[in-house]
């Protein structure tokens, strides 16, 4: 069924899946992940759209409950990559802010102001500053830099200590980890990508590490993700 535009505007984050409906009349539905920057950016953008919104953070659900969800991303988006936006019949798949921009519209029709910038736990948000001030320099040595928007930077190195906390090893913060350390190995930071991903785009996936002549020019081309999923949890 297509969801039609209607009602006041809101944002309902959601943490469970059980009795959620994926697609409510006149709701956008977002498949997230609490540490993916592109996530965070989606959700910032749809919150100043003042779109009615219930968003799914994937990773923070129960592994009984995360294996049904990704079932359904997978009927809407057999990729599995995030974020992932419904809209009615309509699916837009990320990262690309103009296609997000553009089915929330139909759910939005007046822009709302701009959201506060979201901020990771005190504790976790000044390792993530240490742990800046620490790699920046060995990246520059290797021909990296990291995003010259720092806020971007430190929210993605948050993620990245948050997925070493709960994995025991720092998975790329835009994408949804297994929890099996050799499934996962492609995307343990810097992923395997990171090098063809930089040549190719100038950046990376997550957008945390830029090669020095792209760097001035900010968030431009969204990097496709090139590590699939191999299967669901069974």
């Amino acid at each position: 069924m297509k969801c039609e535009p209607k009602g006041q505007a809101e944002v309902r984050p959601a943490h469970m899946a059980r009795d959620m409906a994926y697609c409510k009349p006149g709701r956008l539905f977002l498949f997230a992940l609490s540490t993916g920057p592109h996530c965070r950016a989606a959700g910032k953008m749809l919150a100043g759209l003042k779109a009615p919104l219930d968003v799914l953070e994937v990773d923070l659900l129960p592994e009984a409950e995360r294996a049904p969800a990704l079932a359904e991303l997978a009927l809407r988006n057999p990729a599995l990559t995030f974020p992932t936006l419904l809209g009615g019949s309509r699916v837009a798949a990320g990262p690309l802010p103009e296609d997000f921009r553009r089915l929330a519209a139909r759910f939005a029709p007046e822009p709302g102001p701009k959201p506060h910038e979201p901020r990771p736990g005190l504790a976790v948000g000044q390792r993530a500053a240490e742990l800046y001030e620490t790699l920046a320099p060995a990246q520059a040595a290797q021909g990296y830099a990291f995003n010259p928007d720092k806020a971007w930077t430190l929210a993605a190195l948050a993620g990245l200590l948050v997925n070493e906390a709960r994995h025991g090893y720092g998975s790329c913060p835009g994408r949804l980890a297994t929890g099996q350390p050799e499934s996962d190995r492609a995307i343990v930071c810097p992923c395997d990508f990171r090098a063809e991903d930089v040549a190719k785009y100038g950046r990376c996936h997550c957008h945390l590490y830029f090669s020095p002549g792209a760097a001035g020019r900010g968030r431009l081309t969204p990097v496709p993700d090139r590590w699939l999923r191999q299967s669901l949890p069974a």
